[in-house]
C-alpha cells in the first residue's frame, strides 16, 4: 500500500496507529484488513450517533405539546382570564373564582355577587368537597308571603333571597386557594372599567328587560347610550359601579360585602322597593361546606353536591342507567330508556327540598339511598318497552322551575377539579340594581313553592319547597365530577367535569352530554353539540331539539305520542364541559350561548 494512502488530514491518527500494529502481517493481507477497518469504523461511527440520536429524541424531543388545564365558561374572555391565573401558578378554585366574578361582569343577566350557587371541588381521592352558597330567604320571610301577590317573587324587593356568592367564594379560597385574594379580583376590576364588549346575548337580554329595568339609574347610565336605548352588541360596557364594589371585597374580604357601605346599601335600596332584610340577613349569612355525594357508572364515580342542589337527580339517573346495555351510537329504544330514567327522576325530585328544614322525609337518608345500586336496578327492571301515566312515576307535586344559569367547568395541571353553577335567577334577577356599587340582586324568592297555588298545570305545590326564613329553595343547578380508576388502579383521578345552564333542564342535558362521552364514545365538543331530548315528567311534553336523529325520533313518536305533547325547537339549556385521557385534557362549551374553553399547555413524554 502506497504512503500517499496513509497521508491523512489531522485527527487520523487512529488510522496510523492501525498500520503500526498490523506492520507484522503480509502486505497483501494488511490491505485486506484496512478496507475491513474502514468498513467497521463507518458502521461504529454510525451505531453511536444512531444511539445519541436517540437518546437525544426520549430525554429532549420525544415531547408533546397538550393541553394539561382549561377553563370552560360561556364567555371566551372569561375562560381566559382563569386560565391566566392558571398560569401564574394558581390553583383550580383560583382560576374559578376570577372566571365567576368575570362571568358577572359579561353576562350580568345570568350570575354575579348578587347570586348564589353551588360549587364541587376534587383535589384527590381524599379530598373532595361542596360549598353551598345558593341565596337563603331573609329572616321575615315567611310561607303565605306571596299568596295572592304572584308577580312579587319575580322583581322588586321581596323576590331577593340574601346573596351567597361571594362567602362562597371566600370560603373555596381559605381551603384550596393559593394566589392572594387580592389578585384574584384586580383583573376583572380592570376590565370592568376600562370596559367589555357587549356579547349578542347580553345585548337582546338588556332589549328584553328594558321596561322592567329601566327605573334604575345605574341601567341608565351604564347598560344605555346617551339616548336610553340599550346597548347593542358590538358596544363597549364600563361599569365603574361594580368595579367600586369589586375595590371594596378585593381589599376587606367577604366582610366588605356582608357588612359596611356595600350591605347598608343593599338594605336600604331592597327595603325601598317593598323588601324586608336587615343586616341580621347579611351580616348572618355563612357557607356550608359539606361532603359531595357520589354514585357509579359503568365503573366511574359520579360525585356531585347535596341537596337542594339537582345534585341528586343527576346522580340518580346514572344509577338507574348503571346496568342499562347501550348501542354504540344511540338509537330510538336507547333514547327511550333514558327517558323513561328521566321520568322517574323527575317524580322522585319532587320529595326534594332543604334537609335543614324538611322533617317528615329523612331527606339525606333518601338521596343516599337513591344512590345504591340496587334502588338504580330496582328502576330499571321497571323500564319497559312502554310509557306510562304520570301517576305511574310517583307522588306528583310541583316541581321547581329555576331559570337562568351559568356553569363553569376547571381543571389545573395538578388534577384538581372545580365544577361550579351560579345563578340570579330571572334574567337580571330582581330587576333592582343598587345605585353605588351597581350589584344586580336576585329574585331566587321565587324558586319556593306557595300553600293553595297550583301552577300552571294544575298541580299542587309541595311543602318541602314552602319558604322559611333562613330556607333554601331547591335548585336545578347540577355540577358533577366524573372520575375514573388511574392508570394504578387505586387512586381516583379525574376523568370529567360538566355542568349546565337552562332551568329544570339542566337535569336531562347534564345527563346527555355525560352519556355521549361515557357511553357513546364522543369527545366533549361533539358530547355538548349534539341535539338533546327533554322531559321532566311534568309537564306531559316531550321536547326534541330541532335536528334530533330522524330514525330516533320516529321510534319515539310512536311510543310517547299518545302520552305526551311532542314539540320541536331550539334547547333551553347548555352544557360546559372536561374530559380527559392519559394526562392531556379536552374542553368544550356550548355552541348554544357562544362559550369557548381555553386552554393551559405543557409538555408530555411519549412513551
Amino acid at each position: 500500500m502506497s504512503d500517499k494512502y496513509y497521508k491523512l488530514e489531522g485527527g487520523q491518527q487512529g488510522t496510523k496507529l492501525f498500520r503500526h500494529y498490523t506492520n507484522f502481517l503480509p502486505k497483501s493481507l494488511r490491505k485486506h484488513i484496512d478496507g475491513l477497518f474502514f468498513i467497521t469504523l463507518a458502521f461504529v461511527v454510525f451505531s453511536v450517533a444512531l444511539t445519541i440520536s436517540m437518546i437525544v429524541n426520549i430525554i429532549v424531543l420525544n415531547f408533546q405539546l397538550i393541553h394539561t388545564g382549561t377553563v370552560v365558561s360561556d364567555v371566551y374572555d372569561c375562560s381566559e382570564m382563569g386560565v391566566s391565573i392558571l398560569k401564574k401558578g394558581g390553583s383550580g378554585v383560583d382560576a374559578a373564582i376570577v372566571t365567576m366574578l368575570c362571568m358577572g361582569l359579561y353576562s350580568p343577566m345570568y350570575s354575579g355577587i348578587g347570586g348564589g350557587g353551588f360549587m364541587v371541588v376534587f383535589k384527590n381521592a381524599d379530598d373532595m368537597t361542596s360549598f353551598n352558597f345558593r341565596e337563603k330567604a331573609p329572616l321575615t320571610a315567611s310561607e303565605n308571603m306571596f299568596v295572592g301577590k304572584p308577580d312579587a317573587s319575580q322583581k322588586g324587593g321581596l323576590s331577593v333571597a340574601i346573596p351567597g356568592e361571594i362567602s362562597g367564594m371566600e370560603a373555596a379560597h381559605n381551603k384550596y386557594g393559593k394566589l392572594s385574594w387580592s389578585e384574584l379580583f384586580q383583573p376583572v376590576i380592570t376590565a370592568a372599567e376600562n370596559g367589555t364588549i357587549v356579547s349578542p346575548y347580553l345585548a337582546a337580554a338588556l332589549k328584553d328587560r328594558k321596561s322592567e329595568l329601566e327605573f334604575n339609574s345605574v341601567f341608565l347610565k351604564e347598560f344605555c347610550s346617551d339616548d336610553g336605548t340599550p346597548l347593542q352588541a358590538g358596544d363597549i360596557l364600563k361599569r365603574p359601579s361594580l368595579a367600586k364594589a369589586l375595590r371594596i371585597i378585593q381589599t376587606e374580604g367577604s366582610a366588605g360585602f356582608y357588612t359596611g357601605p356595600i350591605a347598608e346599601e343593599i338594605i336600604s335600596y331592597v327595603n325601598a322597593h317593598n323588601g324586608n332584610i336587615s343586616k341580621q340577613d347579611l351580616g348572618g349569612y355563612s357557607t356550608s361546606v359539606s361532603s359531595v355525594i357520589s354514585t357509579h357508572y359503568k365503573g366511574y364515580k359520579v360525585i356531585s353536591h347535596p341537596l337542594p342542589s339537582g345534585g341528586p337527580a343527576v346522580l340518580y339517573c346514572f344509577n338507574i342507567l348503571n346496568n342499562q346495555l347501550f348501542n354504540s351510537t344511540p338509537t330510538g329504544w336507547d333514547y327511550h330508556r333514558i327517558i323513561e330514567a328521566f321520568k322517574y327522576t323527575y317524580a322522585e325530585r319532587m320529595q326534594f327540598g332543604d334537609p335543614l328544614f324538611v322533617h317528615d322525609v329523612n331527606l339525606t337518608k333518601l338521596v343516599a339511598d337513591l344512590m345504591e345500586e340496587d334502588t338504580g336496578r330496582a328502576i330499571l327492571a321497571k323500564i319497559t318497552d312502554s310509557t306510562y301515566n304520570v301517576s305511574h312515576y310517583g307522588d306528583v307535586k310541583q316541581s321547581p322551575s329555576n331559570h337562568g344559569t351559568t356553569h363553569i367547568s376547571v381543571l389545573d395541571s395538578n388534577g384538581m377539579a372545580v365544577s361550579i353553577t351560579t345563578s340570579v335567577n330571572l334574567y337580571f334577577g330582581s330587576a333592582l340594581i343598587t345605585p353605588t356599587y351597581g350589584i344586580i340582586l336576585n329574585d331566587d324568592m321565587d324558586d319556593f313553592s306557595t300553600p293553595n297555588t297550583n301552577n300552571f298545570f294544575n298541580l299542587p305545590p309541595s311543602p318541602h319547597n314552602f319558604i322559611a326564613p333562613t330556607k333554601q329553595a331547591q335548585s336545578s343547578m347540577s355540577p358533577v365530577i366524573v372520575l375514573d380508576k388511574g392508570t394504578t388502579g387505586r387512586e381516583y383521578v379525574v376523568h370529567a367535569v360538566s355542568g349546565g345552564s337552562g332551568g329544570s333542564h339542566i337535569i336531562t342535558a347534564v345527563v346527555q352530554a355525560l352519556l355521549n362521552t361515557l357511553s357513546f364514545g364522543m369527545y366533549p365538543d361533539e358530547a355538548v353539540k349534539a341535539k338533546r331530548l327533554h322531559n321532566q315528567l311534568i309537564p306531559q311534553i316531550l321536547n326534541f331539539e330541532t335536528g334530533f336523529p330522524e330514525l330516533a325520533v320516529d321510534i319515539l313518536r310512536s311510543i310517547y305520542s299518545r302520552m305526551d305533547n311532542i314539540i320541536f325547537g331550539d334547547a333551553e339549556s347548555t352544557v360546559d364541559s372536561i374530559l380527559t385521557n392519559r394526562g392531556e385534557v379536552w374542553g368544550a362549551s356550548d355552541p348554544r350561548k357562544g362559550g369557548k374553553a381555553a386552554f393551559q399547555t405543557g409538555n408530555r413524554r411519549v412513551l
